[in-house]
């Protein structure tokens, strides 16, 4: 065993490295006599002198023992710039990883490593930005980050890499909060497939719901499973999550949820348009969706009862149309919704009442309560379970009895949903269904002085449709002046003028119109034509009365009176169909906008117009309905637009035997062939598209094509010459069939022309 402190000494150093500290006292003096083992050096003498001193001040001696040899051979080695064969990829990697520590080091902020990642992914670098979030991981959590590439898949549609991600994340001991949860939920309530994306989502929720989970689900995170079970069409899965939610507490369902359901029951009733259901189970499924909504809005007025939820507009609104797709007494059971959770008194009895039966006559007879002394009370019918077991403790009068509201003003601000857009027109609609004329002019009012709510566009349409089925022409008129005229569309105007029609009996029914037709000729760049064939239908079937009064002091209809009117109707509609004529002929910029279907409908729908405008001169000339002094003033308006049609039909006709010409002979003629079809002008040369038909120059005389048919009918042909009498034959054919379309075509162009001159020459002579 060796004695020597130095030996001693360096032994340890392999052990434990440098102890300067380290004194080792012997008893025994060393032995000079034993032979010490040398320490082997691994530095050649090269490499000692090569070697330039350190920066920390000391020599670059080599120390003794292994570890600091081989530390120097590794820094030899690097110097050199040589490796071995088996560590060149793992250098490859090293430099990758050497680019990215550089960056990193300037993002050890989670906060700014977020923000760096968000703009990799907005220029779609989405590999660079995991290779930076998956090299931050090893050192510090960033969690954010690892949200900002899952929603990046999930917004692309990957769901399944999206899922990998996320898994990837919990082994890089990068633990989720709750808001990857919320972007895992949503991402995939949006995704194209619901189906799937659903399987994928409800074990990760089970997940969350087990005991061991750190991350319990919240509202938040129920809202967007919730609606992806709705677009899935799983109303079972969404009514399970639901009876899960506790009744209080940070899961508990708020507005939104319930807002979601009735919606996803909605659906589910009503049915898509896909859905190849028999008319009885789609009625089982809408009685089905009507109890199950009847049963959670017990809840709901619980729960506002005790303050835990905060009733908005759209949930209102998300349940009122539900009732819609019931009876009759489901949506009457609206105007009770819109008292009990918006404080707005009914503004019609209660259907079953007798106080109903007086104003509305389609009402039910209400039957008498016994015990009452012969008094009625209003129908409360009782819901019952699918299997027909009554439930006496959720009865429809008692669903929606009115809440009393608080004494202050500010506490009853709060407590109601706010009156809009969205439940005057649930209210309207729900009119228009029990045709309550009335009480829609009422509910109305309401809402726009007392509750200042704004109409929309739709709104107004509801209300028209109320007017329109009540045959109220005149209150039709005074809504659409109120409406602003940058919202005024085509439809508008024809629901206000299909209520005219209906009021045809009506004596101000045709002035109505008449106020209808300078508001659309003023509001509307381009004259909606359906709207003009009713104001002219309407001056035709609305009765004209004399002016003088009869014996019986009523005044009668005249015959004079009537044809006055529709005298009145065309003269008001030839401006408009002045407008039309020009936007035809000189091509107005919103024509060229059209699709040729549109623009060929257009065209049709004006000849439409112009030959119910000729009918309408014919009636008042052979019915007697103007005196015969004006038949010739008549007579002449008729030619104009009989003209008119028959110029447009020729053409027609000329442009539809064209391109059947084309179509059925596109194959055998080349652009030059099909170009002297569709110009007037014929081209001196064209070629066959034939490949074994050499060129052909046809010449400008008109007597090349009898020569033609002459060499045609000559039986007499020389074998040596058969192959080119047989081309010139094509070519004959071709160059008789060319001029005979090039002709055509000349004498329609030529005979529209000289009608329009005749027309012109008739209408200067006429002024002169």
């Amino acid at each position: 065993m060796s004695t020597c402190q130095a030996c001693m000494r360096g032994y340890l150093r392999t052990f434990v490295g440098d102890l300067h500290q380290l004194s080792i006292s012997s008893r025994s003096k060393p032995t000079h006599g034993v032979s010490r083992r040398s320490t082997r050096s691994y530095t050649s003498f090269a490499a000692k002198e090569k070697l330039k001193p350190d920066l920390s001040g000391h020599s670059n001696k080599v120390r003794d023992g292994p570890t600091s040899n081989t530390n120097a051979r590794r820094e030899w080695i690097e110097s050199r710039g040589v490796r071995p064969a088996w560590k060149e990829k793992a250098g490859v990697a090293s430099s990758i990883d050497r680019e990215t520590a550089q960056e990193l080091k300037h993002l050890q902020d989670p906060l700014k490593l977020a923000d760096f990642i968000r703009k990799k992914l907005q220029k779609g670098n989405f590999e660079d930005a995991q290779k930076f979030v998956r090299a931050a991981s090893k050192h510090s959590q960033c969690v954010v980050s690892w949200n900002h590439l899952i929603s990046w898949q999930l917004s692309k549609g990957s769901l399944n890499a999206a899922l990998k991600t996320y898994n990837e994340m919990k082994k890089r001991a990068q633990f989720p909060d709750g808001h990857t949860y919320s972007i895992i939920f949503n991402g995939c309530s949006m995704h194209p497939s619901p189906d799937h994306a659903l399987g994928k989502a409800l074990p990760i929720y089970h997940s969350m719901s087990s005991e061991k989970s750190p991350i319990k689900p919240t509202v938040v995170h129920v809202n967007a499973l919730l609606k992806l079970c709705a677009r899935a069409l799983n109303t079972e899965a969404l009514l399970a999550i639901v009876a899960e939610m506790p009744s209080k507490g940070v899961g508990s369902p708020n507005n939104l949820t319930y807002t979601t359901v009735f919606n996803a029951l909605r659906f589910f009733a009503t049915g898509g348009m896909r859905d190849a259901l028999t008319p009885m189970l789609k009625r089982q499924n809408s009685e089905k969706a009507m109890l199950e909504a009847r049963h959670i809005w017990v809840e709901i007025t619980k729960r506002w009862a005790q303050g835990d939820i905060f009733l908005d507009e759209e949930l209102v609104s998300a349940f009122g149309r539900l009732l819609l797709q019931g009876g009759r007494r489901d949506i009457d059971d609206i105007l009770s919704l819109i008292e009990q959770t918006m404080n707005i008194p009914r503004q019609v009895p209660r259907l079953g009442t007798v106080a109903r039966k007086a104003v509305d006559p389609l009402a039910s007879t209400p039957k008498l309560s016994p015990g009452t002394g012969g008094e009625t009370t209003p129908d409360s019918p009782v819901l019952e379970q699918p299997n027909g077991d009554p439930q006496p403790e959720i009865a429809v009068a008692d669903l929606f009895q009115p809440v009393k509201a608080p004494t202050s003003p500010g506490q009853r601000r709060g407590v109601f949903a706010k009156p809009g857009q969205n439940s005057l027109s649930l209210v309207l609609e729900a009119l228009l269904e029990l045709k309550l004329k009335e009480a829609a002019q009422k509910y109305w009012q309401v809402f726009t002085t007392q509750h200042n709510v704004q109409p929309d566009l739709e709104n107004f349409h509801a209300y028209l449709r109320i007017l329109r089925v009540a045959r109220a022409s005149n209150e039709a008129t005074n809504v659409l002046q109120r409406i602003p005229m940058q919202d005024l569309k085509y439809s508008t105007f024809r629901i206000a003028m299909a209520a005219c029609r209906r009021d045809k009996l009506n004596r101000n029914a045709f002035a109505n119109g008449g106020r209808l037709l300078d508001l659309m000729q003023t509001a509307l760049r381009e004259p909606d034509i359906p709207f003009l064939e009713d104001y002219l239908e309407l001056a035709i079937t609305a009765p004209a009365y004399s002016k003088k009064a009869s014996s019986s002091g009523k005044s009668d209809w005249s015959k004079l009176e009537q044809g006055k009117q529709i005298q009145r109707a065309l003269e008001r509609l030839n401006p408009s169909l002045l407008n039309l004529k020009a936007m035809l002929h000189f091509e107005d910029p919103l024509l060229a906008e059209k699709t040729p279907h549109e623009r060929n409908k257009l065209v049709d729908s004006i000849l439409s117009l112009t030959r119910r405008m000729i009918s309408s001169y014919d009636l008042l000339v052979h019915k007697a309905f103007v005196p015969r002094d004006f038949h010739r003033a008549l007579k002449e308006q008729r030619g104009k637009l009989s003209a008119f049609v028959a110029r447009h039909k020729i053409l027609k006709n000329a442009e539809q035997d064209r391109s059947k010409w084309k179509g059925d002979n596109a194959l055998n003629w080349s652009a030059d062939a099909l170009a002297v079809i569709a110009s007037p002008e014929a081209i001196p040369s064209f070629k066959v598209s034939e490949k074994d038909t050499p060129p052909i120059t046809l010449p400008k005389e008109r007597g090349f094509a009898t020569k033609a048919r002459s060499q045609i009918q000559n039986p007499t042909m020389q074998p040596g010459v058969a192959e080119e009498r047989r081309s010139k034959k094509r070519g004959a054919i071709n160059e008789i069939r060319t001029e005979t379309a090039a002709f055509n075509e000349k004498n329609i162009i030529q005979l529209s022309n000289e009608a329009a001159r005749g027309l012109n020459f008739k209408e200067q002579k006429a002024a002169a």
